[in-house]
């Protein structure tokens, strides 16, 4: 009984990730996974795929609206912010 609620847990989380970013969290994820391997890191160390989901809610259209966005500083912002949101600009266009 237990596992059956826990896998049902789990696909209702998976679902709620796909549902909550749509289109845009796919386009941010395929940046995130640009930058990933051009440091050769993993995509994680870029973003988290909930700051992913973060950026896709509010969709910030400058740097300082992207501060405002929950999980990223102003390190990652400078790094990586400008490419995110063109993403997000070419997006809303």
């Amino acid at each position: 009984m237990r596992e059956i609620k826990v896998r049902e847990t789990l696909e209702k989380s998976r679902s709620s990730k796909r549902e909550v970013g749509g289109e845009l969290f796919e386009l941010l994820r395929k940046q995130r996974t640009v930058f990933a391997k051009e440091l050769a890191i993993p995509p994680f160390m870029v973003f988290s795929d909930q700051v992913l989901m973060n950026l896709a809610d509010a969709k910030p259209l400058s740097l300082s609206d992207m501060l405002n966005v929950s999980g990223i500083g102003e390190k990652k912002a400078d790094q990586f912010g400008q490419a995110f949101l063109k993403v997000i600009q070419d997006y809303a266009n």
